[in-house]
C-alpha cells in the first residue's frame, strides 16, 4: 500500500491518494489494520454490514464478512453474467491504430529514374495504413457511489468495465482495469467530524483510493471483479481504507465525504504519472447514468486519439 499526499493545483485542493497493489492486500491489511485500532469496536457494531447497506442478505455479521470478501459471490457472479449477456448484444466499433508504411506512387517525395524507365510509379512517399493497436490502455473505473446506489447497479459497472476490456483486448491493446474511489471533504486536520458535517465540501482535503482489479497482459478474473465491484465491498474494505490509514491527527468525517466522478485536473496528475500509456476513466452516478454508456464514451475516445 502506498499513500501519497498530493495538490491539486488548479482545483486548489489537497487530496491523499491511497493506492493498494491488489484487492487482496487491501483485505488482508485493512483488516489487521482495523482490529489493532481504536474503529474497531465502530465497525463490529455500526449497521455497515447489514443487508439494506451491503445489499446482500447472507452476510450475518463482521466476521462473516470480511470471509466473504475472499469468497467468490455466486449472485454477484449470476448479476455480473447477466449484464455480460445484455452488454453483448450492443455493437462496439473495434479500435486500430495507424502508421506511416512506404509506398510507390505517381506524386511523392522521392523520384526513383531507374523505376520511371522500367514503368513503375517513380516516385517514394509514405501513406496512413490501419492495423490492429498495441498500446497500453490504463482504464480507471468508478466504484461505489452515494447511499442509495444498489448492488446490482454497482455491478453493472463492472460487467460494463469488463465488456470494454475485452473490446480492446481483441484489437490489440493491453488492458490494465484499476477501480478507484474520489472522495471529496473525507478528512480534516484537527477537526472534528461534526464540523465537517457543518463545513460542507471546502472543509476538508479529499481522498482518492485506488484497487488494481486486472493486470495489464493477464486475463480478467471474473470473482475479483465482481467482489470489487460489489456494495459490501465498496462500503466496507473502500470506505473504511481511510478510517484506518488517515495520518495521525485527521478526522475522517461521519458522511464519508461526497463520492464525486474523478475532476479532469486528477486525471491529468494520473496521466502524467504514467508516460507510455493511455489513460482513461469510466465514471458516472451509478444509480441513474448507464455503464454500457460510459465504456462506449471511453472507446469513441480511443478512436478519436487513434485519428489524431
Amino acid at each position: 500500500m502506498l499513500m501519497t499526499t498530493m495538490k491539486d493545483e488548479q482545483r486548489k485542493r489537497t487530496f491523499h491518494k491511497i493506492e493498494w497493489s491488489g484487492v487482496q492486500e487491501a483485505i488482508t491489511q485493512l483488516r489487521k489494520r482495523l482490529e489493532e485500532g481504536p474503529a474497531f469496536r465502530y465497525m463490529r457494531e455500526s449497521y455497515l454490514w447489514q443487508k439494506h447497506w451491503i445489499g446482500r442478505d447472507d452476510i450475518k455479521g463482521y466476521d462473516a464478512l470480511w470471509s466473504a470478501c475472499s469468497s467468490p459471490w455466486k449472485e454477484g457472479m449470476d448479476l455480473m453474467a447477466a449484464a455480460q449477456a445484455e452488454i453483448a448484444k450492443e455493437r462496439m466499433p473495434t479500435p486500430h491504430s495507424f502508421v506511416r508504411k512506404q509506398v510507390w506512387a505517381e506524386q511523392g517525395d522521392h523520384y526513383d529514374l531507374d523505376r520511371h524507365r522500367a514503368g513503375a510509379e517513380p516516385w517514394r512517399t509514405t501513406q496512413r495504413t490501419k492495423r490492429p493497436a498495441k498500446q497500453v490502455v490504463t482504464l480507471y473505473c468508478k466504484t461505489g457511489g452515494h447511499c442509495s446506489t444498489t448492488g446490482p447497479q454497482l455491478v453493472r459497472a463492472g460487467a460494463a468495465a469488463v465488456a470494454l476490456s475485452n473490446v480492446l483486448e481483441a484489437a490489440g491493446y493491453v488492458v490494465e482495469i484499476v477501480n478507484f474511489m474520489y472522495a471529496e471533504c473525507f478528512l480534516a486536520m484537527g477537526r472534528p467530524p461534526a464540523y465537517l458535517a457543518r463545513g460542507g465540501r471546502d472543509s476538508g482535503d479529499d481522498v482518492l483510493t485506488i484497487h488494481p482489479v486486472k493486470e495489464a497482459g493477464k486475463p480478467v478474473t471474473l470473482p475479483v471483479v465482481v467482489n470489487a465491484s460489489s456494495a459490501w465491498f465498496y462500503r466496507t474494505v473502500v470506505m473504511m481504507g481511510p478510517h484506518v490509514l488517515n495520518p495521525q491527527g485527521w478526522h475522517v468525517s461521519e458522511h464519508y465525504g461526497f463520492p464525486v466522478n474523478m475532476p479532469e485536473s486528477v486525471l491529468a496528475t494520473l496521466r502524467a504519472a504514467s508516460p507510455g500509456k493511455q489513460v482513461y476513466v469510466m465514471q458516472g452516478d451509478w444509480s441513474r447514468d448507464c455503464p454500457m454508456a460510459a465504456a462506449k464514451g471511453v472507446l469513441a475516445s480511443v478512436l478519436r486519439q487513434e485519428r489524431e
